[in-house]
């Protein structure tokens, strides 16, 4: 049916009339007009032709409207009477949305008005990296600075552009401060021009420069104390700074070391009730739905607003709670809970079960940038396999600060390197890193002897002006490489069996064993690795190795010649609290270790082959930092000069150089080795047999022999 000017004029204004006290059709214009609500009609009948209405959560009013206009032909407001029409100068409306009576400036605030409209156009869109965690997170469906420039309303222009939220992300990365001369956080680049990163006065970067490409996997390496994690911290609180370009926020998000959550919760739950996007664009469609009451745009605005809308509205309808809560379950087993901690309260988990909690939000909600800050800490080897596998097919784009070189060496494309205070990229793994820093290295003090061979022949001729000349293009010299030393000797060989277990079992009560039938012989070249999940027996062998426990049945015995050194992670049971290192380590010290200095110097010698700074040396043990009682419990087994190392989880607490220093010294050392380790780059470095302790038999699975097979194993194939 096809309708002639004056009917469909008529009908218009009909609607208008009938309309205009149904308080969810009134449509503002830019200038405070009512518009024609068959011109609205048509403009809803042209975005969605479909005429389904169940989802847009639009006002029912105007879904009446839409539904009556059937198939009217589009109306302009040029097609309306002059007298149905107002004026452009009839009335205005103000920053708040509230209109007011015109005055006698109109001409001249419409110029202006124009005019700021046309610098907004012109001008590239900015937004704020965000808090992934907070509710004022600043992501969008639709961000773009075209659509958002038609808006005249600033509450309109907000949503369009893509800062959905009316507050800022609070700064908790505040004790730390970046000035950057540019910032570019979009989908297609990450990066920081020129940028100066301190704390407390002291600088941590200078001058420094990071691009990065999305998709790809970035480990971030440094000495204690670089700056690694402060990089990580402000990456994510980011605020716009001088010249900083966001053309499109992405979503950030860092996996915090001390996660906490209602306490009452239980895992499932806290990740699902994570899900930020949902709920923000839940917030979102319903103000773009308050804002159809008061909305102060034209044709232009209104179809970007109701664009924006119909996409939110998708998200949203997509989401399937039972597809989501098995998404989440799948990797929350993954990182090791068990089907009853799913139901357990948030209340009952240790601090490192927190933390996987946090990763396993960080997982579901896939970030287009997620921060990883040394992940592995509180994950035992099994979820650590999983979780590189699990990043290997990530989309987005990861920053990893790691200790574990295996763990790093699996994923990262790319190693940044926080070096004199700059930052550097490498291409590739940290292995292929390590080697191009090592020529990088050497060439630099090849040309650093250069330039000094020749200032001190300079200096014997005796050539002042030379010598400034020389001393102008001065060649800085390189940074000497850690040459950390850690020797465990080369103890004598002992014949046979230093450690035996024949059908050993063990129960912590009568009717719950946790190992049966276990049968290990251990000799001066063994070279073990126990793994299996949480709960298999591993820490109960070693504990019957080290005689802290005796088995229940079956016999263990032990080489009577034989040094048996141990390193247990949890040094309240291994040092003493109440001494300091150099009066704990003097008393037994080897007299073939005492050099010329004395047995204080060479204790402080070793101490420092171990990084361990010398201001710590004569602090209680008590006192020290996890990382710096690691350094002395090492130097404690470099002294007893054993015969056999049993080792739980050494490289925890280290920083990767002094790992490398450890595995070199295990890789040199000629005696039998047993450890518990989530590091494979430490297993393969030993050529290490694995000893699966299974939790089914609790025994030894004499099916998984190699790390291969265990790998394969943990993943299903």
């Amino acid at each position: 049916m096809e309708f002639d000017t004056d009917t469909l004029t008529l009908f218009s204004t009909f609607l208008n009339r009938c309309l205009l006290n149904i308080k969810k059709l009134n449509f503002i214009s830019d200038t405070g007009v009512l518009v024609s609500d068959s011109l609205m009609a048509s403009k809803l009948h042209k975005l969605d032709k479909s005429g389904n209405t169940e989802h847009t959560g639009l006002p029912e009013a105007a879904r009446k409207v839409r539904s009556k206009a059937g198939d009217l032909p589009k109306v302009t407001l040029e097609s309306i009477p002059a007298n149905e029409r107002k004026t452009k100068s009839a009335s205005k409306a103000n920053s708040s949305g509230s209109r007011t009576h015109p005055s006698v400036d109109d001409s001249k605030d419409s110029k202006l008005s124009k005019s700021k409209k046309q610098e907004k156009k012109s001008s590239k869109h900015r937004v704020e990296s965000s808090d992934s965690d907070s509710d004022s997170s600043n992501t969008s469906v639709v961000s773009d600075a075209s659509v958002a420039s038609v808006a005249s309303n600033p509450e309109i222009a907000s949503i369009l552009s893509g800062s959905a939220t009316q507050t800022h992300a609070v700064e908790k990365a505040g004790f730390a401060n970046l000035v950057a001369e540019r910032v570019v956080f979009t989908k297609t680049t990450i990066g920081i021009s020129s940028f100066d990163l301190s704390v407390s006065g002291k600088t941590l970067l200078t001058g420094a420069q990071l691009s990065m490409a999305p998709g790809q996997k970035y480990g971030l390496i440094g000495a204690n104390g670089s700056g690694k994690s402060t990089l990580l911290k402000k990456l994510l609180f980011l605020r716009e700074g001088n010249g900083s370009v966001n053309s499109m926020q992405i979503d950030t998000l860092y996996v915090e070391q001390e996660f906490d959550a209602d306490q009452t919760a239980v895992p499932l739950d806290i990740v699902l009730g994570a899900n930020y996007k949902l709920q923000k664009y839940q917030q979102e469609i319903k103000r773009i739905e308050d804002l159809f009451d008061i909305l102060t745009g034209d044709e232009e605005e209104f179809e970007a607003l109701l664009a924006k809308h119909t996409e939110l509205c998708e998200y949203t309808s997509a989401w399937n709670e039972d597809k989501e809560r098995a998404s989440v379950i799948r990797i929350l087993t993954g990182l090791g809970f068990t089907v009853s901690d799913l139901a357990r309260p948030f209340s009952e988990f240790s601090g490192g079960w927190r933390m996987r909690i946090s990763l396993a939000r960080s997982l579901y909600l896939e970030p287009d940038l997620l921060l990883l800050d040394e992940p592995t800490n509180h994950l035992d080897f099994e979820a650590i396999i999983w979780l590189s596998n699990y990043l290997e097919s990530w989309k987005g784009t990861v920053i990893i600060v790691s200790h574990n070189i295996g763990f790093i060496n699996d994923l990262c494309d790319y190693i940044l390197a926080i070096e004199s205070c700059k930052l550097t990229q490498y291409k590739g793994n940290y292995d292929s890193y390590k080697r191009a820093y090592t020529n990088k290295i050497r060439e630099a003090e090849k040309a650093w002897e250069s330039w000094d061979k020749k200032l001190k022949d300079l200096k014997k001729k005796g050539d002042k002006k030379k010598i400034d000349e020389h001393m102008a293009v001065a060649v800085p010299r390189p940074p000497r490489p850690f040459d950390g030393l850690i020797e465990f000797g080369d103890p004598d060989k002992l014949r046979g069996n230093i450690i035996m277990m024949d059908n050993v079992s063990f129960g912590y009560t009568p009717d719950k064993p946790v190992l049966e039938g276990v049968t290990l012989g251990i000799d001066s070249e063994s070279r073990i690795v126990l793994v299996g999940p949480n709960g298999s027996g591993k820490s109960t062998l070693v504990k019957l190795m080290t005689q802290e426990i005796q088995p229940t049945t079956g016999e263990i015995i032990f080489n009577g010649h034989a040094r048996i050194g141990y390193y247990n992670q949890h040094f309240e049971a291994q040092l003493p609290l109440d001494q300091t290192p150099v009066d704990y380590l003097r008393s037994m010290i080897p007299n073939s270790f005492v050099g010329a200095g004395g047995p204080e110097q060479s204790v402080r010698s070793f101490l420092g082959r171990v990084r361990l700074e010398p201001s710590a040396h004569k602090k209680l043990i008590g006192e020290l930092s996890g990382g710096q009682k690691a350094r002395v419990a090492i130097v404690q087994l470099i002294f007893m000069q054993p015969n056999c190392l049993i080792l739980d989880e050494p490289t925890n607490h280290l920083d990767i150089e002094t790992v490398e220093a450890l595995i070199d010294g295990l890789r040199e050392y000629t005696g039998g080795v047993v450890v518990i380790t989530h590091d494979h780059n430490l297993i393969e470095a030993i050529d290490a047999r694995v000893v699966m302790m299974d939790p089914a038999t609790k025994c030894i699975n004499t099916k998984i022999d190699s790390y291969d097979a265990y790998c394969k194993y943990v993943l299903g194939e």
